[in-house]
């Protein structure tokens, strides 16, 4: 998929100041081996889990849930176990609902 790969790249000390795991994804737009790749890439990492935001109460961000992108708007999160799915090469927001909120 030509153009998903962001040059340049994210900082060393933007990489360092993230809290939790991080994964990155190398690659360059004209590499076969790579656009081959992409696929497998974004199935395995369309669900993250961890066990910090287990119990936690967060929603899609609310600008998020009434726009007209189908695909962010399929983007979920479990309670019980702290689970995120975001479908491949989506950026989406959950935040903690504000008093009142769902």
């Amino acid at each position: 998929m030509p153009g998903d790969y962001i040059n340049p790249g994210p900082t060393r000390e933007e990489i360092d100041a993230t809290r939790g795991p991080v994964v990155l994804e190398f690659g360059t737009n004209w590499c076969g081996h790579c656009q081959a790749a992409a696929p497998a890439i974004a199935e395995a990492l369309a669900e993250f889990s961890d066990p910090a935001f287990k119990n936690q109460k967060l929603q899609l961000h609310p600008v998020q849930a009434i726009s007209n992108d189908p695909v962010v708007r399929t983007s979920t999160f479990k309670k019980g176990t702290g689970t995120f799915t975001v479908p491949a090469r989506t950026t989406a927001v959950f935040v903690q609902p504000c008093l009142g909120g769902k």
